[in-house]
């Protein structure tokens, strides 16, 4: 009898047990560890989310209730509709999710990825202009017949293996090196229109050879994305970009860019300032000009960027906007702009998740010089040896220093331990410009992550009243 009792009693303990298991867990969700936010001053709270990419703004009445679906000690489920917003969104997570191996994840499935071909190719090193800022050498001319035949071996080798081809043209000024665009622009459209292949293509040019013939052509080729710099009126814009033998610029560069109006086809124009304390406060009358000539065609975008001691012969006598300054200056002219009535390059496409790394740091995306070396770095070139990373051959082979490689596009976030707490990671991944990394050990921070409260802000401003899939007013109702 005892033993039978006993077991009774044993199975009595497993059955409560059982019942304890079977019992469902109270899911328990807690802030993200990527979240930002800012407060405007109409007391809205807008709140973003680095790896979601989402921005949202709530009214000042519904503030408390999103701090509280906010509170570090957490908030159990079941959750109401605006917390189920904010799980959607990413502002909240279930407390068991490890958002670090998340990363992780992502970051390994796009850093490495395979069927990606980009290449930014140096028509020409030389150049027609003498930029007060620029820091280039102009070492070699245009692109030599054994590179361009290795371009053509290594897209035809690897073109069925690829998703997407990415084609940039630089330089020095890419179209002084123009039969190499003319030859190889065409045939790479063609082969991955074969193949099925996404291609795109751009170019970043100064425009004073970008005549309509010529502009007419590589817009039907597939080269769809110009950058063209023009630095104020004709008054600071010919004292900054002059002509190598001296000489103005502006008025030609001005009509190649008003000429691709009567194009058909789609296309955009970043139309670049750079700015520094000479001409910040000048910029006005281009504005206006603009928007005379250009008649509201949104295909053309403007584009500001601080000019900065990039390494040049008159980075002595530079006069470029401090680091704290930049961010407010860039904000302003954006706005300035927009009122004058020109389209503006969009300040939150800088918070998508990638959005902040530098092409250098990808693996998959080498600059190939006019003699066939393989680089990282379009600010340095050559200049520097840790950025040649190889060289192509003319049957398209890669012969890699992987050493070199490996400095560029190796995962600094991990060994970084500011970078590994940073709610900005997913953005940046450490790399917003591999460079100071690989020259001095600092550490990159983009001005949009140092000052986040006023990039949200101004984001918000930007997309008010948008309907915007990663830029949403919702009702808490």
């Amino acid at each position: 009898m005892p033993p039978i009792l006993e077991m009774q009693k044993t199975a009595g303990h497993q059955a409560e047990e059982l019942t304890q298991i079977a019992a469902p867990q109270v899911t328990t969700y807690v802030p993200s560890r990527f979240n930002a936010h800012s407060v405007n001053e109409q007391g809205h709270l807008i709140l973003y989310n680095s790896f979601s990419g989402f921005v949202a703004a709530f009214p000042p009445n519904a503030v408390p209730r999103i701090k509280g679906l906010l509170s570090r000690a957490g908030t159990k489920a079941p959750l109401n509709k605006l917390g189920e917003y904010l799980l959607t969104k990413g502002y909240i997570v279930d407390s068991k999710v490890d958002e670090g191996a998340r990363f992780d994840l992502r970051y390994g499935s796009h850093q490495y990825r395979t069927d990606i071909l980009e290449l930014i190719l140096l028509a020409s090193e030389d150049c027609n202009f003498r930029c007060v800022y620029c820091s280039q050498q102009f070492k070699r001319g245009s692109m030599r017949p054994h590179v361009r035949e290795g371009i053509r071996q290594l897209i035809t080798a690897r073109i069925q293996k690829l998703n997407a081809v990415h084609i940039s043209w630089f330089g020095g000024e890419p179209l002084l090196g123009y039969d190499a665009i003319e030859e190889l622009s065409p045939y790479i459209q063609k082969i991955a229109q074969e193949n099925g292949v996404f291609y795109q293509s751009d170019i970043t040019t100064n425009g004073y050879l970008l005549t309509p013939e010529r502009s007419r052509k590589m817009v039907q080729w597939g080269i769809r994305n110009y950058q063209i710099t023009l630095d104020g009126t004709p008054l600071e814009h010919d004292s900054h970009r002059v002509l190598q033998e001296g000489g103005p610029t502006f008025h030609t560069i001005l009509e190649n860019i008003v000429a691709m109006k009567d194009y058909p086809e789609p296309f955009s124009v970043a139309v670049r300032v750079n700015f520094d304390k000479t001409n910040v406060d000048k910029l006005e009358p281009l504005f206006k000009l603009l928007k005379d000539r250009l008649q509201d065609d949104t295909r053309f975008v403007m584009r500001f960027r601080p000019v900065e001691k990039w390494g040049g012969p008159n980075d002595g006598t530079l006069d470029t906007c401090g680091l704290r300054e930049v961010h407010s200056l860039w904000t302003d002219l954006t706005d300035q702009a927009r009122e004058s009535g020109l389209k503006a390059e969009e300040v939150g496409l800088s918070l998508n998740p990638d959005g902040g790394v530098c092409y250098a740091a990808r693996p998959f995306n080498y600059i190939v010089g006019a003699d066939g070396k393989l680089m990282k770095c379009t600010v340095v070139l050559d200049t520097h040896p840790t950025n040649v990373v190889g060289e192509i051959t003319e049957d398209g082979t890669f012969k890699l220093n992987e050493d070199n490689l490996a400095k560029w596009v190796q995962p600094y976030y991990k060994s970084d331990k500011m970078c590994n707490k940073c709610f900005y990671v997913p953005v940046c991944q450490g790399v917003c410009c591999p460079l100071p990394r690989i020259l001095t050990g600092e550490r990159p921070c983009p001005t949009q992550k140092l000052q986040i409260r006023e990039t949200l802000n101004f984001v918000w401003n930007e997309k008010q009243g948008a309907d915007n899939r990663r830029l949403v007013h919702i009702s808490t109702k």
